[in-house]
């Protein structure tokens, strides 16, 4: 319960939200969006259903250039946890791992 944003939890504490719906609110990460959420869930009581359809139209759709970012970030925490993992002492992932890396390489190719 103290995971949550300070708004979100005060709206709990305070009785006037349930914690089922705070926690759905809580997951929007825009301050302002949240707070005008918890404000409009109190005001007009909304249903977790509608609750999470607002949410729904809040959220950014995904663009491009967002996936770009989310795919170099994780390419560039996959070559991280390669350096440090116990992966290649497993003959198995080890022969995992070379296939995969070949299709990388042959794609980028």
């Amino acid at each position: 319960m103290l995971n949550l944003p300070d708004d979100v939890l005060e709206a709990l504490r305070q009785g006037k939200l349930e914690y089922t719906k705070a926690r759905e609110i809580a997951k929007v990460k825009q301050e302002s969006d949240r707070k005008y959420l918890v404000n409009i869930a109190i005001s007009q009581n909304l249903s977790l259903s509608e609750i999470k359809q607002m949410i729904q139209k809040l959220q950014p759709k995904t663009t491009p250039t967002t996936s770009k970012e989310t795919l170099r970030a994780k390419y560039s925490d996959i070559g991280k946890r390669l350096k440090t993992t116990q992966v290649w002492e497993n003959s198995d992932k080890v022969e995992r791992l070379e296939k995969l890396l070949t299709e990388l390489d042959q794609l980028l190719n």
